[in-house]
């Protein structure tokens, strides 16, 4: 779908999940709203299914910025946020026990990736990026990484 051809007849809703973090125990599925050739407006929500894994839910926004030939495809940076809930744990030396907390935490992030498109609207992402968390507590203080290999169908 090249920039010659009528913007109406062109799809503007892309479904993704990624497989990446579905196979860490993690899945994350992903709704993304194209606006223009240029930008698309995306959610993006994964959760831990494992519970020895500290994410419990991710709710990750996201505005992407696209450099490609193609209708919203290509090379893209993307601008996030998170908003989480996380598990931590503490270890009390004296009693030998471990102290749960699960909180819920935001934070901003950047990432880089590239899509790829078929002719049939198939679409395949690979993306990496880091974001910082917004809170100032030491195990949160690493951040939040933003990873993917997604599949999924532009309509």
């Amino acid at each position: 779908m090249l920039y010659g051809q009528d913007l109406d007849s062109i799809p503007r809703n892309e479904i993704k999940a990624n497989i990446l973090y579905t196979l860490l125990e993690v899945p994350e599925f992903t709704y993304e709203r194209l606006l223009g050739p240029d930008g698309g407006l995306g959610v993006s929500v994964g959760f831990g299914i494992d519970e020895d894994i500290g994410y419990r839910l991710g709710i990750v926004p996201y505005y992407r910025f696209y450099f490609g030939k193609e209708y919203a495809s290509g090379f893209f940076l993307e601008l996030n946020t998170i908003l989480a809930s996380v598990r931590e744990e503490e270890f009390i030396v004296l009693s030998d026990t471990v102290e749960e907390e699960t909180r819920f935490t935001a934070g901003l992030g950047v990432a880089a990736g590239v899509k790829f498109l078929t002719r049939k609207n198939w679409v395949g992402e690979v993306y990496l990026g880091f974001g910082r968390y917004l809170s100032s507590d030491s195990a949160l203080d690493l951040g939040y990484p933003r990873i993917g290999i997604s599949l999924g169908k532009r309509f």
